[in-house]
């Protein structure tokens, strides 16, 4: 009995000093180092109801690819559903009270069948435009004054593919995206994903709320996503590991260097980021300082996220993907922010600016393609994703 009180005693003895030592680690432990945030768990907060019995990797199609996060309250998200066995339509979704109830209608005129829906940009609750295909794969952009009950259509005057659009005011505003040769559109038309997007393409801008749309620029590369800061400050970027940016309201725009450029002549790097053909499909600055930038291979299986402290005037890698691309990045100030990965089950969090970054676990049935996200500030973020529109939650 002495034996097992002793053996007993020393038990109690070894077990409090683990304890112990795994409440107060010693300054040499990793543990200090770790963002201290809780990693939160994404819910999908809205389904398509034309996916209603749908199950399996069919919940996919009923894709989400855009987000307009105007408050806490206010969100819209666009994008297209099965129609038929061989066509789709765009729809446009909405949420005025945080996501407890949304609506969804599918974009329907008179004039022109939609297709699907790739980008969106509002200036209020009221007036916002989308920008897509139509059945005859021509590019248009559509328009709404009261939040989306209704929309005039328009095709854009030159080939063109639209995948970004970025307005500063009700007047101003321009539209980025791949320009289409008789070729690419065969290849388009076979497989989406044999879509080559690393041709020269053209900025097109309005000065009249889109009422009518010019070629302002032509571009090497084509454009992934545009996103403005304000009223003058923007950036654009895409192919190539392009980024531009403007300070007079989209007149001029000037190139910064991301550091995933391929390089040209002497300075052609085989090895090196560029060879890659990285596009950066994804662009946000909290503040004018600080943005980051997410961006993806063109063979789609490598990933990197940008950031800069200094308006972009230089860029650094934060976050390396090496077996997925990166989609799109939101952060609610230069802390604090997600990024989405091209398709899985899981979105990243960090909580230092990206130098350290967790996974967070999207509860869904299967693993999902993703296309943006964005916020209202730290507590209420959504994602655009296949399937479903998801919100994060910390419970």
């Amino acid at each position: 009995m002495r034996k097992r009180i002793t053996l007993l005693s020393l038990l109690i003895v070894i077990l409090f000093t683990a304890a112990n030592c795994k409440q107060q680690p010693t300054q040499n432990s990793n543990q200090q180092n770790q963002p201290t945030a809780r990693a939160g768990r994404w819910v999908a907060q809205w389904r398509s109801p034309a996916a209603k019995g749908v199950q399996g990797l069919y919940l996919a199609a009923y894709t989400y690819t855009c987000l307009a996060v105007l408050s806490t309250k206010v969100v819209y998200a666009a994008g297209d559903v099965p129609k038929q066995p061989d066509t789709r339509v765009g729809i446009f979704t909405r949420t005025t009270d945080g996501g407890a109830t949304w609506t969804e209608n599918e974009i329907t005129r008179p004039d022109m069948s939609i297709l699907g829906i790739n980008a969106m940009s509002f200036v209020s609750e009221s007036t916002g435009w989308l920008v897509g295909l139509n059945s005859k794969n021509e590019g248009v952009v559509l328009k709404t004054t009261d939040g989306g009950v209704n929309w005039d259509a328009m095709k854009l005057p030159i080939k063109l593919t639209p995948k970004a659009v970025g307005f500063i005011d009700e007047n101003n505003g321009w539209i980025g995206g791949t320009s289409l040769t008789p070729e690419d559109e065969e290849e388009e038309n076979e497989d989406d994903k044999k879509l080559v997007d690393s041709d020269p393409s053209d900025l097109l801008a309005t000065t009249d709320g889109g009422k009518t749309w010019q070629s302002v620029r032509r571009l090497a590369f084509s454009v992934g996503d545009i996103y403005f800061l304000d009223k003058t400050t923007g950036w654009l970027a895409g192919q190539k590991g392009s980024i531009y940016k403007t300070t007079d309201a989209g007149r001029s725009w000037d190139a910064q260097k991301s550091e995933l450029e391929p390089g040209e002549g002497a300075q052609l790097d085989i090895l090196g980021e560029g060879s890659k053909k990285f596009r950066i499909i994804g662009v946000q600055f909290p503040d004018a300082e600080n943005g980051f930038a997410a961006a993806i291979s063109g063979d789609n299986t490598e990933g990197r996220i940008l950031a800069t402290n200094n308006g972009g005037a230089t860029w650094t890698k934060r976050h390396i993907g090496k077996s997925f691309g990166f989609k799109d990045v939101y952060f609610a100030n230069g802390k604090t922010g997600w990024c989405l990965g091209d398709y899985g089950h899981y979105i990243y969090y960090t909580v230092d600016g990206g130098e350290r970054w967790l996974s967070e676990t999207t509860a869904f049935e299967q693993d999902i393609p993703f296309f943006r996200i964005q916020g209202a500030d730290e507590k209420h973020v959504w994602v655009a994703a296949g399937g479903a529109i998801f919100f994060r939650t910390e419970n």
